[in-house]
């Protein structure tokens, strides 16, 4: 390269700029991949919290509309573990609590998320995630005889 080629670059502004996309891909991978794993993991997290409140929701009002809420327990907890599809990573372990008076049903429901699959970043093994939901009993509605 001439003397003139070289300061014909200079002016240009090519001088210098060999290998710098390679540079700043090596740079920008590691930070894309840690964004994208901290993505899948907020998404797992909320999208699970968001299936436990219609699971507490959907447990509350079942047992709400039961002739004997305290005998439709099994039914809720049924509902609950069809919803949640526990045993998966979404939700690895299901809890149902309830508490049954003569106006209302409340119903808190919690779940352990497995994070071990997203393994890139240094999270905990797992999460509880839980869920509280609150029916009114009808005190007109036609009960079974006690």
């Amino acid at each position: 390269m001439s003397r003139a080629d070289h300061f014909a670059d200079a002016r240009s502004g090519r001088v210098g700029e060999g290998g710098s996309i390679a540079v700043e891909l090596v740079i920008l991978a590691p930070l894309i991949t840690v964004l994208l794993a901290v993505v899948v993991l907020v998404g797992r997290v909320e999208a699970t919290r968001a299936d436990i409140g219609g699971a507490a929701h959907a447990a509350a009002r079942d047992l709400s509309l039961a002739r004997d809420p305290a005998a439709a327990m099994g039914d809720a907890r049924a509902l609950v573990d069809a919803t949640l599809h526990v045993g998966s990573s979404a939700c690895l372990r299901a809890t149902l609590r309830s508490s049954i008076t003569a106006l209302a049903v409340r119903v808190t429901v919690s779940c352990e998320v497995g994070l071990s699959d997203v393994a890139v970043l240094p999270v905990p093994g797992s999460m509880t995630v839980s869920a509280t939901a609150t029916e009114v009993i009808d005190q007109h509605r036609e009960r079974g005889l006690r």
